[in-house]
């Protein structure tokens, strides 16, 4: 895919990596949708990055606000043929903590399937891509904080289940790590 012909959705846009994703797809000439839960954050960094960034507020743990956010996405910039999932959390040493250890995985694991899912039509249409974000956590544990790599190893696993269900569609599923 050409860079100056994406589209792309970047969940956990308002700070970090996915603002980082952001600027450099942005620097290339794509138009981006910058997704997060932090509106002033959100805002600022979509407002810094220039005309061809917008941010929507998003909760992924929300099933309607994810299906309502990309919609929004596409009809603002005319498809999406993008999904870069870098939305994530990790609280260390409170993850011992079921609640916590749900908490985060729910954000980071069903959050990204839940915006995978919700994509996959419009990707379809595009013939475009997703890319997760894993960790080197998905590879070995990590002793003060078992959700956060329980969750990217279920990046990992995730990203090889969808590339298999979604070839038929010409969608490509990658994770970098």
């Amino acid at each position: 895919m050409d860079i100056r012909a994406a589209k792309a959705v970047i969940t956990g846009g308002a700070s970090g990596l996915g603002a980082g994703v952001g600027r450099y797809l942005a620097s290339r000439g794509a138009q981006i949708t910058l997704v997060d839960l932090q509106l002033e954050a959100g805002q600022k960094t979509a407002a810094d990055i220039g005309p061809s960034a917008r941010f929507i507020q998003c909760d992924v743990t929300q099933e309607s606000a994810v299906e309502k956010t990309l919609q929004a996405a596409a009809d603002a910039m005319g498809g999406i043929n993008l999904l870069v999932n870098c939305a994530g959390i990790i609280k260390r040493r409170a993850e011992h903590d079921p609640e916590v250890f749900a908490d985060v995985i729910d954000i980071n694991l069903t959050g990204t399937m839940r915006i995978c899912t919700a994509a996959r039509a419009k990707l379809k249409e595009a013939k475009g891509s997703i890319v997760n974000t894993a960790s080197v956590l998905s590879f070995f544990g990590g002793g003060l904080v078992p959700g956060y790599a329980a969750s990217k190893g279920g990046i990992a696993q995730l990203t090889k289940s969808l590339a298999i269900a979604y070839a038929p569609d010409g969608i490509r599923v990658n994770a970098v790590a």
